[in-house]
């Protein structure tokens, strides 16, 4: 009985291989008219701009006896800002899932933060105690010196003709500070925060999958924030505190309530804030900018038949990143989940990212073949 399903099945997946249409890194997702929001006209790339200390009258948040009907994702840690907001907040994210699974990511405890937290964010010293010569790190090679607007410097390790150290922490991998990027001490831009987790987890660990991407507001909307904080999956946005239009700073986003909120760590404090989910713009303090997505698995399907619910489907550099809907997702296929081992079962993933999808998504439905994939 079980085989003569199995052989339905790869029959079933021969056909759809010659006649579903295909999406890999090189195919656009247009061909196919796959569900998409579009993007408002904003910049492809925004800095932070912000420093240790948040700037005077800046506004920290609604009334929290005004929000009800709240979901948080709960033993996120709160970091304070070390060497640029970008790399504490994704310090945050790579905390967490240290806390809840994932331990090679973060030497010892990482629900505070510990020595080795601070290393993780932005390696070496600080300037009342940076790193001896000859093992200068991400403070010493590029927050040094610690430039501000407009006078921009030179980082140390270009004036003092010393070849820098290998990268090895969050700020490194964001580029944070480098005045090669035109970061001032701090700074880092919006498009490397997705890179700088990926990199990082890889820079540790072999035995992780990640997915890690950006979506700008107008593809970033209330309802896919919504099921990644379901989902467990804090989120770093990047914002524009003082409601001047332009961008200057990266939280960690972790919740929502029942009124369009969001609740975040600011880097600056270890309170939770609250603020309303809407776009950057002037006059409006907190606007989103955009969104970084990130989610860490040990499952992978180098082959397999998908199908169930779906939100979205969209194309990020050279993944294609199904959104899944209601956790009812059912994969028959190959790969570590079944120790390389035909097995068909129902998933709780809500996030699938694959090289290459074969099929047919019809409405809020797909059926397809999915290659390479990573299972979130």
């Amino acid at each position: 009985m079980i085989d003569r399903f199995v052989k339905k099945i790869f029959a079933f997946l021969i056909i759809l291989l010659f006649f579903a249409p295909t999406i890999s890194g090189n195919v656009s997702l247009e061909s196919i008219k796959l569900k998409a929001n579009k993007i408002d006209e904003l910049p492809i790339d925004f800095q932070s701009t912000t420093g240790p200390f948040p700037p005077p009258d800046c506004d920290m948040g609604l009334d929290t006896n005004f929000i009800t009907g709240q979901t948080v994702i709960s033993s996120v840690p709160s970091y304070l800002w070390r060497h640029g907001c970008g790399p504490t907040a994704a310090g945050m994210v790579i905390g967490y899932w240290d806390s809840n699974g994932y331990e090679d990511l973060i030497s010892g405890n990482s629900s505070t933060q510990t020595f080795f937290v601070n290393q993780t964010i932005a390696s070496g010293g600080n300037s009342s105690n940076p790193n001896p010569p000859g093992s200068e790190l991400h403070y010493e090679d590029y927050a040094c010196p610690e430039d501000a607007y407009p006078n921009m410097k030179t980082d140390d390790y270009i004036t003092k003709s010393r070849t820098p150290h290998v990268d090895d922490c969050l700020a490194d991998f964001m580029d944070t500070s480098k005045s090669t990027r035109n970061n001032y001490y701090g700074w880092s831009w919006y498009s490397d925060v997705c890179i700088s987790l990926k990199e990082y987890v890889k820079s540790v660990s072999f035995n992780y999958e990640v997915v890690s991407y950006n979506l700008v507001w107008g593809e970033f909307t209330w309802e896919n924030y919504c099921r990644e904080i379901d989902a467990n999956r804090p989120v770093v946005l990047l914002v524009d505190t003082n409601g001047d239009g332009g961008t200057d700073h990266f939280i960690t986003a972790i919740g929502y309530d029942d009124s369009n909120n969001y609740a975040c760590y600011n880097t600056w404090d270890h309170n939770i804030h609250w603020y309303d989910f809407s776009k950057i713009s002037s006059g409006n303090t907190w606007g989103i900018y955009g969104a970084t997505f990130f989610g860490i698995s040990s499952e992978k399907f180098n082959f397999g038949l998908i199908w169930g619910n779906y939100s979205s489907m969209i194309k990020k550099d050279n993944d294609i990143i199904i959104d899944c809907n209601k956790n009812n997702v059912k994969i028959l296929g190959i790969g570590k989940k079944s120790n390389e081992k035909l097995m068909i079962f129902s998933s709780n993933y809500t996030k699938i990212s694959t090289d290459v999808f074969f099929g047919l998504p019809i409405g809020t439905k797909l059926i397809g073949i999915i290659v390479n994939a990573k299972l979130f």
